[in-house]
């Protein structure tokens, strides 16, 4: 991960740069403050987007799972981020050293979920129609979210 991206899931983060009691640089998130807001909706997808062109390196996928190769140790990392994205069509995630395995909702469709990452990881920008956002929702939106779905 370059020192770019990381100052910039710093700065959606919330955190600001700041010296402790000793002098040291540090960063921390100002009290009172919570950086919901910017993990969750577009600015979670953003970030997803961003993490998906650093550390994608392969996406497979068949009718009900997306699996995501990643360099070692980042697998956790991305994740963690793709369960915090809100996609609608994805239950959840396994995560190894350099493997995510996504689970897709019944009815949403891997290999469409699959071409939106691989789209992500070669632009750095997520796509028009990953998470439903409405009665205008595209063509894409509809085949991976289009249906609602109980808790499990």
């Amino acid at each position: 991960m370059s020192q770019g991206t990381l100052s910039r899931d710093l700065k959606d983060a919330g955190a600001v740069r700041g010296r402790d009691q000793l002098g040291n640089f540090q960063y921390s998130i100002p009290e009172g403050e919570h950086p919901s807001h910017v993990t969750t909706g577009l600015p979670a997808r953003n970030h997803l987007a961003r993490m998906c062109h650093s550390l994608c390196t392969e996406v497979n996928s068949n009718d009900g799972a997306v699996v995501i190769k990643t360099p070692p140790g980042a697998a956790q990392y991305l994740g963690s981020a793709i369960d915090s994205s809100g996609i609608d069509a994805i239950i959840g995630t396994i995560a190894g050293d350099d493997t995510v395995l996504i689970i897709c909702r019944p009815g949403a469709g891997g290999d469409d979920l699959a071409k939106s990452f691989r789209q992500m990881a070669e632009t750095g920008f997520p796509p028009e129609g990953l998470v439903a956002v409405g009665p205008a929702a595209s063509a894409m939106e509809s085949s991976l979210c289009g249906t609602q779905y109980d808790e499990i």
